[in-house]
């Protein structure tokens, strides 16, 4: 449903103090970027989220779209769901055991065809339609095709090479690809730490056509985040406008801390895609009342629940959405929709009974890794946990405009988790929010950024890791979207400031626009600069991958004869050494905790062999040179020459 211009256009004699709120916020934001006076800073982003709260959000707000049909809310027949559970309910054996046999799978997704049957509309609204004149596209249209193909370029280029090491957990990912590849299906992948699957699905499909590789699950991971740019589009205009949609997917494409994990290779690049498209389906289902969306919702919160473990917040969440309706005043709109409610969680059930059965007959592998940060699993909890929770959210708060996850290969380290131009407009989209907290689009994104901001701030036992990324990625949607409608609203504003000042001018209408494609202009390019420049050179080693070229040197003497590593501390990685070696893997045995005379390599049998070293390892490399009097060492060095590890040849 969209609102009128005439209802958007501001009273121009208020039109520019949200302009002043904006030139306040950017002042306050310069504050806290000098890392002086940023107490100073803070105070001048609450000033200016006051002043646009006070003086942007003129406009009425959207209502529900009138009187619902009896049958629209409903799903088509509780029979069908019932039948739906109950083929479900064949495979719960396999998927308690960890298995998605044939039968447990082809039952399952029988199950889901009857939901979509149940959840499809009588007489549905959409229409296929081709142009006889040829493919028209609106400017909408061709603005969001501008915006995917900006996103793809920043989430393509150079893809094989940055980031280039594989770190600790993209060779636990290859190898859960890999389960996959031969024929395993298992539900949860229980690989320190555990790991939900539905990403490792999606991975291994161009996995089984281009081959399985670091490259190939980059790609697949960035494939994800490009999907996610249309999925927030429609979110923005759902909440707000087309333009804040644009303006969304605009700040999504480019956005460091997007760019960041969806190049990764990470499942939880899956996570911002399932919480845009839960929450639109959210919404078009409480305006519209049609079950259709409250399926679509039901499938996405279910789908999310395999997809990373911060979503567990899932049920937290849809509560949290159906009270903020409640208390906005939409309480009878709610009770005429509860059939609705109901598919949606019967939906959402049953979409995760393969997890939730699972993690019913494995909770401790399934909620490990929470355990290991809510708990004294791992470590004790510090004392005063209330006073560590406070910290964690304070600084899982700040994450947007002050300092950001200080891990490499997450971020920058400490970057603000957004860029300067949505880190400007966050605040005075959260005023938006808050002074319209009645309209259901703005209560949702009240609702959805702390609780997605959750996930980061419970880790009782590891504050340290506060603010973290990854955990956090759910609240990266909302923070978008809230910075991409008080760009909407000031764009508005400017106009109506400039019309009123210059009536007849032409250019009046056009300089905001103008004005808009420079900032977003602008906020590309220094994105492309700290994600191809700054985060290249912050990462380990300069980007330079130390197992890829190990793997390359051990691919390359793999037919003259035996490997050994010296697993000397922390110069080697065997997981993603083998991960990406193209002959057989090295056997565990060959990976050495110390040379030991008499024993391989330093034994008599007669062949070549290559024994990696680390640079400083000079204790082995001179054992290895009395031993072999005609061998060979061979330093490699990165791209700023710096050592990396030593080959040595010998033979007996």
């Amino acid at each position: 449903m969209s609102v009128s211009a005439e209802s958007t256009t501001p009273r121009w004699r208020l039109a520019w103090l949200p302009l002043a709120a904006a030139l306040v916020a950017a002042l306050g934001q310069r504050l806290l970027d000098a890392g002086r006076w940023q107490w100073l800073g803070l105070a001048f982003l609450v000033l200016a989220a006051v002043i646009f709260g006070w003086s942007a959000a003129q406009g009425p707000e959207r209502t529900a779209s009138g009187a619902i049909a009896a049958d629209s809310t409903k799903p088509r027949s509780w029979w069908l769901v019932m039948a739906a559970f109950g083929a479900g309910l064949i495979g719960v054996p396999a998927f308690a055991a960890n298995r998605v046999t044939t039968l447990a799978g082809v039952c399952w997704l029988l199950g889901l065809a009857l939901l979509v049957w149940a959840a499809w509309p009588d007489a549905p609204s959409w229409r296929w339609r081709i142009d006889p004149a040829g493919l028209r596209l609106s400017w909408a249209g061709l603005a969001l095709l501008a915006v995917v193909v900006l996103g793809a370029a920043f989430r393509f280029y150079h893809l094989a090479e940055l980031p280039a090491e594989m770190g600790c957990d993209l060779p636990h990912i290859h190898g859960n690809i890999q389960q996959i590849l031969a024929g395993e299906y298992p539900v949860f992948f229980p690989s320190w730490p555990g790991r939900e699957g539905i990403f490792f699905y999606l991975a291994a499909l161009p996995a089984r056509l281009f081959g399985l590789s670091h490259t190939s699950i980059k790609a697949a991971s960035a494939l994800v985040g490009l999907a996610t740019l249309p999925s927030v589009y429609l979110l923005g205009c759902e909440i707000h406008s087309r333009e804040a949609g644009l303006y969304a997917a605009g700040l999504t494409a480019v956005a460091h801390w997007h760019v960041i994990l969806t190049r990764i290779g990470y499942r939880l690049s899956v996570m911002p895609l399932l919480v845009a498209l839960g929450l639109w389906a959210w919404l078009r289902a409480v305006r519209t009342g049609g079950r259709v969306y409250y399926g679509i919702c039901g499938l996405a919160l279910g789908l999310g629940l395999h997809s990373y473990n911060a979503f567990m917040v899932a049920p937290v969440w849809l509560l949290l959405l159906a009270g903020a309706a409640w208390a906005a005043g939409w309480g009878s709109t709610m009770r005429r929709h509860l059939a609705g409610l109901a598919f949606l969680v019967v939906v959402m059930a049953y979409v995760a009974l393969p997890l939730a059965t699972y993690a019913a007959a494995n909770p401790g592998t399934y909620l490990f890794r929470v355990a290991t940060r809510l708990t004294s699993q791992e470590v004790p909890v510090p004392a005063r946990p209330l006073w560590v929770l406070a910290g964690n959210a304070w600084r899982a708060a700040a994450m947007f405009n002050l300092r950001g996850d200080a891990i490499a290969t997450s971020n920058v380290p400490e970057l603000r988790q957004l860029g300067y131009l949505p880190a400007v407009l966050f605040p005075l989209g959260i005023a938006w929010a808050v002074r319209r907290w009645r309209d259901p689009g703005a209560a949702s994104l009240l609702v959805t950024l702390p609780t997605m901001l959750a996930p980061t701030a419970l880790s009782l036992a590891f504050p340290q890791e506060v603010p973290n990324a990854g955990r956090a990625v759910g609240a990266l949607v909302p923070a978008m979207l809230v910075a991409a409608i008080a760009l909407a609203e000031l764009r508005n504003h400017f106009g109506a400031l400039l019309g009123r000042l210059a009536p007849g001018w032409r250019a009046a209408t056009m300089a905001p626009a103008l004005l808009v494609v420079a900032l977003l202009v602008a906020e590309a390019g220094a994105s492309w600069q700290v994600y191809f420049e700054d985060y290249r050179a912050s990462l380990p080693a300069a980007n330079h991958s130390i197992s890829r070229q190990m793997a390359a040197a051990i691919d390359a003497f793999a037919h003259e004869g035996n490997v050994y590593t010296v697993v000397w501390p922390h110069h080697y990685d065997g997981n993603a050494v083998r991960a990406q070696l193209t002959r057989e893997a090295l056997p565990p045995s060959h990976e050495l905790p110390a040379l030991v005379a008499g024993q391989p390599p330093l034994d008599d049998q007669p062949g070549k062999r290559m024994v990696i070293l680390a640079p400083e390892d000079a204790a082995s490399l001179a054992l290895l040179e009395s031993s072999f009097s005609r061998g060979m060492a061979w330093r490699y060095v990165d791209a700023y020459g710096r050592a990396t590890f030593v080959a040595f040849y010998g033979e007996q």
